[in-house]
């Protein structure tokens, strides 16, 4: 076993250069990564508009209240006053976003003003440039609005479509590859459409296995392949996009096989299962085989038995088959490493201190990862901790991070958390 700190080390070591960018449109921007720098092309606003429905006057005429203007025309958002400039004592009446008329200076909100026979009185005193926005206000032209590497926000997407974008240069999403072993796995979204061909046909027409389609029993020894969903949704969640490759059989031929395959179209390859010493286990030795085994043991609780290695330059994570090892170990291991993969700086979630609230037993020796609830300045755990127990990862918040060299915990302990 390597140590928790030296196993995250040889990961981030071997996984830090962000993939090549692509163009795309704005509704696929969010959450995204700049991979260019992103220059104003021109003033926004584009014109000096007003901020307000109103009336637009000459600076001289709002400085006194009790001014009597003649009003002219309107203006409304969209359009351009055609008339001639404006002079002393006239006004034009304007809508919010309409171009300031040649010849005005200020804007006298409708609140401030009453109307009266094709004229407009100004109730209230004013400054020259009220409720004006000038061209450039916002962004002037030929300045950076946006650096390359910042993470599209909506606020961001709707700065891009004001400068007239139809979409910017991200950093390309992974391609995941999902792989899991293990002859005793039954898809269930197979079983109840009746195969995975069905199970495809009624995805991509947007349908769910019908109610009255109940997943037929499982065989003796068979058990669900839950991994497989739960480690789509992870990849998903990550901002990466998954491709399951179903099971593989228990043949290191074929593991080898399709491992090679794998790599062929995706940026990193995730495997469960068949990492452990059974004479089924064969996910190690293919990966020895064709590439660079960076560990096979890291000294944790749950997933142990993970093992990080490096093909044809890409990074490959062989999880443990047990559903909360897996899930965890991707949460620790795989998510940072896409995260950084796809120009997120960091990538770790945020961690921060709780008190546990009742003792917890533990043997020095290995990291322990403690699913729990967070109550407020609280931690509970979430009952017993296998690396079976869905139930308990479902029912956490998150998970306490207990070091290697600690014992038992008394209730009241300051432990370091992450919410997942």
């Amino acid at each position: 076993m390597i140590p928790v700190e030296d196993a995250h080390r040889l990961v981030r070591e071997r996984t830090g250069a962000p993939l090549p960018g692509s163009w795309v449109s704005l509704l696929d921007l969010l959450g995204r990564v700049l991979a260019e720098d992103v220059i104003a092309p021109a003033d926004l606003p584009p014109f000096d508009s007003s901020a307000m429905d109103g009336y637009a006057v000459q600076a001289a005429d709002v400085t006194v209240p009790g001014s009597s203007l003649a009003i002219l025309g309107e203006v409304a958002a969209g359009q351009v006053w055609s008339g001639a400039p404006l002079r002393r004592g006239e006004a034009v009446r304007i809508m919010t976003g309409a171009p300031i008329p040649p010849g005005a200076a200020a804007v006298v909100p409708v609140e401030d003003a009453r109307e009266l026979e094709g004229r407009v009185i100004v109730l209230a005193p004013g400054r020259p440039g009220d409720h004006v926005r000038p061209a450039g206000n916002d962004v002037p032209a030929g300045c950076r609005v946006l650096r390359c590497g910042d993470v599209l926000t909506p606020a961001r997407i709707g700065l891009l479509a004001a400068l007239g974008r139809s979409g910017a240069s991200v950093v390309n999403q992974a391609r995941v590859a999902i792989m899991c072993t293990g002859e005793e796995l039954l898809d269930p979204l197979e079983a109840a459409a009746g195969s995975r061909e069905t199970a495809g046909r009624e995805i991509r027409e947007g349908a769910s296995a019908r109610a009255d389609r109940t997943a037929r029993a499982l065989a003796p020894g068979q058990i669900w392949n839950s991994n497989a969903y739960g480690l789509q949704a992870q990849v998903l969640e990550s901002g990466a996009r998954p491709w399951y490759l179903g099971v593989c059989p228990d043949d290191l031929d074929q593991t080898r096989d399709r491992l090679r395959r794998a790599l062929d179209q995706a940026d990193v390859l995730v495997t469960t299962g068949g990492v452990s010493m059974g004479r089924h286990d064969h996910v190690g030795q293919a990966l020895a085989e064709l590439g660079e085994v960076l560990f096979t043991s890291v000294a944790q609780q749950p997933g142990k038995p993970l093992t990080f290695a490096v093909v044809r330059g890409k990074p490959v994570f062989a999880l443990p088959g047990n559903p909360v090892s897996a899930a965890l170990s991707f949460d620790l291991y795989v998510r940072p490493a896409l995260r950084r993969m796809m120009g997120h700086q960091g990538g770790d979630r945020p961690r921060f201190w709780l008190s546990l609230a009742e003792p917890l037993s533990k043997r020095p020796g290995r990291a322990f990862y403690v699913r729990a609830r967070f109550e407020g300045a609280v931690a509970r755990p979430t009952g017993a901790q296998g690396s079976a127990r869905w139930q308990s990862l479902a029912d956490a918040d998150g998970v306490l991070l207990i070091p290697e060299d600690a014992g038992d915990l008394p209730a009241g302990t300051e432990v370091e958390a992450i919410r997942l």
